[in-house]
């Protein structure tokens, strides 16, 4: 479920973009202005690093369900990591934001 929401962000993100390539490259409303491009930027970046994580997640509980097919997973474990990480990630961006743009 948490994977099928972030894919839809990112397909949503995609939207403006599209506009703006068949629109003759026309910025519009969400390029148009310097707040709408960071804002756009900052979802873009968080959505996709998010996607990667969420890949690795999956992986890691496959592989360990895979080496202990009886033992039950922990699913606190697994929320508190994606917490965690989503707030870093976001950390991270609003500190690295405010330096490149």
């Amino acid at each position: 479920m948490l994977i099928t929401f972030n894919d839809t962000i990112i397909s949503v993100c995609v939207l403006p973009v599209g506009i703006s390539f068949l629109t003759k490259r026309q910025p519009g409303l969400l390029f148009g202005k310097n707040y709408g491009c960071k804002f756009w930027w900052y979802i873009w970046e968080i959505a996709v690093v998010f996607s990667i994580f969420l890949v690795i997640c999956l992986c890691t509980t496959r592989t360990y369900s895979l080496l202990r097919p009886f033992k039950r997973l922990s699913i606190k474990c697994l929320v508190v990591a994606v917490v965690i990480y989503l707030a870093l990630q976001l950390l991270l961006h609003s500190v690295l934001s405010e330096k490149l743009l």
